[in-house]
């Protein structure tokens, strides 16, 4: 067990265990741009980068079956080169929006995380937590599906924010054709064509909705509501073109006079007819 140290208000603190370390930074003490040093390392470190490291060996020794290696470095004072990466870890956690990584508990920009089995996790703890689940550790049976009602508010607000918007872009493309229509003296004829553009717009927002928060966000603003979040079934995030393919395969389950949503009350892993075709699953965060 490593002996800690940290860098607080300019001053060297410590020593700390473990245990105590992660306590720390479960409180906000340390932080990613904290300096910490133990005496396996040569130099005082920003606590982001000694855990991405640690996730980097721990993630090799669970590839590679091999013990990961610890280092027995002479430690050296703390000194100014580490300033550059002390200014990347303290941005990073700075950053508007800033989303906690659930394996090393910090703080990273939106766009540096990605949802993996209901959890939020960083670029450097992605391949640690991809090799546990391919090794049986925290798979999907630890998901916590979504039931039903759940899902069903979540699709109930999606679909009021959906036509608040159509409703808004509906009339405005009716009043431009209604207006061109009057002008021209061929009202019938431009009105229908009113309908049809109207009508391809709203499915083109409609699929432009659903693809642009699930693949950027794993989630609709409904579903964030509701703390839901859309995966895979080894828990990796949608892509963009799954996500294409899931709004489709949504529609499908209501063209089965919502058969396709109602399974979702009866499965196991409650997946409506969308998550069978596109191997998805809806969970709780």
């Amino acid at each position: 067990m490593a002996t800690w140290y940290y860098v607080e208000n300019n001053q060297q603190a410590g020593p700390l265990t473990d245990e105590q370390l992660a306590q720390l930074v479960t409180q906000g003490r340390i932080q990613a741009n904290t300096l910490v040093w133990n005496e396996t390392m040569a130099n005082w470190q920003p606590y982001g980068q000694v855990r991405a490291a640690a996730v980097q060996r721990q993630a090799e020794a669970l590839a590679t079956g091999t013990p990961a290696g610890t280092g027995t470095d002479t430690p050296t004072p703390l000194r100014a080169a580490a300033a550059p990466a002390m200014a990347a870890a303290a941005a990073a956690a700075a950053a508007p929006g800033a989303i906690t990584c659930s394996q090393c508990g910090l703080p990273f920009p939106q766009d540096e995380v990605v949802p993996i089995n209901g959890q939020w996790v960083c670029a450097g703890c992605k391949p640690l937590v991809l090799q546990q689940l391919r090794e049986g550790v925290g798979g999907p049976a630890a998901m916590n599906y979504a039931g039903f009602w759940i899902r069903f508010a979540a699709k109930v607000i999606d679909g009021l924010i959906l036509f608040v918007v159509n409703l808004v872009v509906g009339l405005g493309i009716q009043g431009v054709f209604a207006a061109a229509g009057a002008a021209s003296g061929h009202g019938t004829a431009i009105g229908i064509a009113g309908l049809v553009v109207t009508w391809g717009v709203q499915l083109f927002l409609g699929l432009g909705y659903t693809v642009f928060f699930l693949g950027r966000f794993g989630a609709t603003p409904g579903k964030m509501a509701c703390g839901l979040i859309v995966v895979r079934s080894d828990g990796s995030p949608l892509t963009y073109g799954r996500a294409v393919g899931r709004h489709f395969a949504d529609i499908l389950s209501g063209l089965t006079l919502c058969i396709g949503y109602l399974m979702v009350a009866f499965d196991q892993e409650k997946r409506a007819l969308h998550d069978y075709i596109c191997d998805t699953r809806v969970i709780s965060k």
